[in-house]
């Protein structure tokens, strides 16, 4: 390596034939028949030089280190990386293969023991980084689905007397309660209700910043005049609602649905 540090031999060999270098890698994923789908493959041949490129950078400026300055370009790049693994549908052996793949390309240029003891880091570290991006991106991408199914399909229903309710079911975001109450809304202009409820029989673990979407709902002006009636919510969110509500004419508390509905029925 002559006067030359062993993180920068390791960036020149990351560019020196990066066509050479991304097709070897590739190649060694297509040939493991877990690693999939082929379009992700497809999509990992166009980003390799710029992944290779970033970790020469990072290498060119200092020690091989993921928590130093001068590697946070890269260590974002490959935590979008995992990310868009998980958007895509990548399957886990894939994002688990990722590095040691790399690694087996590079073995042949890894001639000293500083050498592959600096891309040894830089493996570790970096398959870490793409793991918990993609577990990430999988659970947003499960609460993203499941937020959609619940904004279609919370049910809201019409009581004798053009009474709507809303049934919240689960544990749905402020997002997704907004909407839901934004339907809500809609439904009280059309069917010119005096009276709605809004009900937490079926809702679970919910957030208590959710609930100030309740609040919102009340200071609009659609609802000043109108009854508000809340059912069965549990006994910390109910707590919570009453601080942030304070004494309001408009809102009667039920402890259970059957409650609720007597009391619209009166």
């Amino acid at each position: 390596m002559g006067d030359a540090s062993c993180e920068t031999v390791l960036a020149e060999i990351l560019v020196r034939d990066p066509a050479r270098l991304v097709g070897q890698w590739v190649a060694l994923l297509r040939a493991d028949p877990t690693c999939r789908p082929p379009e992700v493959l497809d999509e990992l041949e166009s980003l390799g030089f710029p992944l290779l490129e970033t970790l020469a950078e990072a290498c060119s400026e200092g020690p091989v280190d993921l928590s130093a300055d001068h590697f946070r370009a890269a260590v974002r790049d490959f935590s979008l990386v995992g990310g868009q693994l998980a958007s895509r549908g990548a399957s886990p052996t894939l994002v688990v293969r990722l590095t040691p793949a790399l690694s087996d390309c590079l073995a042949p240029e890894l001639d000293t023991p500083e050498l592959r003891a600096a891309w040894r880091i830089l493996e570790v570290g970096v398959a870490a980084i793409l793991l918990e991006t993609y577990c990430l991106g999988l659970q947003a991408k499960e609460r993203a689905v499941l937020e959609d199914v619940l904004e279609k399909h919370t049910p809201i229903i019409r009581l004798p007397g053009n009474v709507p309710a809303l049934l919240v079911v689960g544990s749905p975001s402020r997002q997704s309660l907004s909407m839901l109450m934004g339907r809500l809304l809609l439904e009280v202009a059309r069917m010119g209700s005096d009276v709605l409820i809004v009900d937490f029989t079926n809702a679970r673990s919910l957030q208590r910043s959710v609930l100030g979407v309740i609040e919102e709902l009340l200071e609009h002006r659609k609802l000043q005049q109108r009854q508000v009636v809340v059912t069965a919510l549990d006994r910390d969110g109910l707590r919570e609602l009453r601080a942030r509500l304070g004494p309001r004419d408009n809102v009667r508390f039920c402890e259970s649905w059957g409650e609720g509905l007597a009391l619209v029925a009166t």
